[in-house]
């Protein structure tokens, strides 16, 4: 395998996972690049991308990379693929078209012409970006390694779903897939676009969506199992058509409704639901209030509706009930300090922030990168920039803190005699409660699904480590998508 924009070695890693052996990685940052030269001692370091040429690196079965997506991202300013950073991809394909290029010179048989894979991972923002245009592009780009003349449309409904495939003839294949990391092992937010293209035969879309006939039942959850993919588009020599059936045509019904579309939509509509898809997957449009017996909305009501035996039976008759959420303000002056340098009391004040200063920046439980409160126990997607301020906060329980002028943990300092009771000697402060603080490194890398300390290397700064963690992958989800191509590269080589 071969690493492009490859950071800490987060596909060199799920590659070792899976028998395979990752041979060089591009990367341009020093410190990603001391972290994996300790890890991968092995790897052959190529360098900076643009400067690269396929058909003299060491020909590989697969290329790997997650173009920088700041330029994808619904978080940053949207450039699209004309942006400096997530143009890179373009790089990625002149690279893979190189390699396969100098095999196709050497008559090398296009099937087992190098690479064979080549595996993309990006944000969901990639499907809308430029109006969804930047992912046709990506396709397209792509579909282009193994036909020149081949074009990829848009789906009819002008909007790309969380999952789909292309196939050309029976020699390639491309499927693509969002998987959430907080469904494969580890307690994080982090939803990703995993997308497999095989040069040689048909086995992307087994890849991402048939493990589990292939290996098994492989766990994952509900909600996973649950997503349906959107229509394959074929595509045959110059031009490609979709052969997908158009989503179900809504129904009137005198109600407001929610349409909620998985975060791609949210507003209210007045006696007609929004369209319905194949890919609702737990969104489907909700009705505030469908009262039983006249169907009419009558709301927003402080008093509920007369209750019914029938609740619950069917047709979605029960009233739906908003809860205004609660929120905490977090001192300023006691985030990342130890208990015995002070603080404001407790730090934590509900529904209500502390006095606003000069100095202090106070937080709110828990922040999310996007600013949102959501408490629970699955942590927010990692970020490069979460060493700043937008790290997600930990509320911990405190336990006994009994001090001899030191933390002292659960143990406490020596009694002495002394009547006054003022010398720190004398008395022993005992505090319980929560304390907050942000996540720490080695959180982080226990969030992505690294091994303990990985990117401890010495002289490494916090800062560092929160950065290279934030811009690498989820080791779990890549595992997934290793553990398919090995299956596929092993079942070719003993053909």
């Amino acid at each position: 395998m071969g690493s492009l924009f490859d950071g800490i070695g987060g596909f060199p890693l799920a590659a070792i996972h899976n028998g395979i052996t990752p041979v060089w990685a591009s990367e341009i940052e020093p410190f990603p690049i001391r972290v994996t030269r300790l890890h991968f001692p092995d790897m052959e370091h190529v360098g900076d991308i643009t400067k690269l040429n396929g058909g003299r690196l060491p020909p590989v079965d697969i290329i790997c990379g997650g173009s920088p997506c700041q330029d994808l991202s619904v978080a940053g300013q949207r450039r699209g693929l004309a942006g400096e950073r997530s143009g890179l991809f373009v790089e990625q394909v002149r690279i893979v078209k190189e390699m396969r290029n100098t095999d196709a010179r050497r008559v090398i048989p296009d099937y087992l012409s190098r690479p064979r894979y080549l595996v993309w991972e990006n944000v969901p923002g990639a499907f809308s970006s430029a109006g969804g245009e930047d992912f046709r592009a990506v396709i397209e780009e792509i579909v282009r390694i193994k036909d020149s003349t081949c074009h990829v449309p848009r789906p009819d409904s002008g909007r790309w779903g969380p999952a789909g495939a292309v196939i050309l003839g029976r020699e390639f294949s491309l499927a693509w897939r969002v998987l959430d990391a907080q469904y494969w092992g580890v307690p994080q937010r982090r939803r990703r676009i995993f997308l497999v293209a095989d040069f040689g035969g048909l086995s992307a879309w087994q890849i991402l969506f048939d493990q589990d006939r292939l290996f098994g039942n492989i766990t994952e959850s509900e909600g996973q199992r649950k997503e349906i993919a959107q229509p394959a588009f074929v595509c045959s020599g110059a031009a490609g058509k979709s052969d997908g059936n158009e989503a179900e045509k809504s129904r009137k019904i005198t109600c407001l409704c929610l349409n909620d579309q998985g975060g791609e939509r949210m507003d209210v509509s007045e006696d007609v639901t929004a369209t319905l898809r194949a890919s609702m997957n737990q969104h489907q449009p909700l009705v505030f209030e469908n009262h039983r017996k006249d169907s009419r909305y009558t709301g927003p009501l402080n008093v509920a509706p007369t209750m019914s035996a029938s609740y619950g039976t069917g047709g979605n008759n029960v009233p739906l009930v908003a809860e205004a959420p609660e929120s905490y303000c977090i001192a300023g002056n006691i985030i990342d300090r130890k208990v015995q340098n002070g603080g404001n009391g407790l730090g934590v004040n509900r529904e209500a922030s502390y006095t606003l200063t000069s100095t202090d920046r106070h937080a709110v439980f828990s922040r999310q990168s996007y600013d949102e409160l959501i408490p629970n126990q699955v942590a927010s997607t990692q970020s490069a920039r979460q060493y700043k301020d937008a790290t997600d906060l930990i509320m911990d329980v405190a336990g006994l803190d009994c001090r001899n002028g030191m933390e002292n943990g659960n143990i406490s300092g020596t009694l002495q005699s002394g009547s006054s009771g003022s010398s720190l000697n004398a008395i022993h402060p005992v505090r319980t409660g929560n304390l907050i603080r942000r996540l720490t490194p080695l959180e982080c890398e226990r969030l992505q699904g690294f091994p303990d300390r990985w990117t401890d290397i010495p002289g490494a700064s916090d800062s560092a480590r929160y950065r290279a963690l934030g811009n690498s992958v989820a080791i779990p989800c890549v595992d997934f998508v290793m553990r398919g191509i090995a299956y596929f590269l092993n079942k070719n080589a003993r053909h």
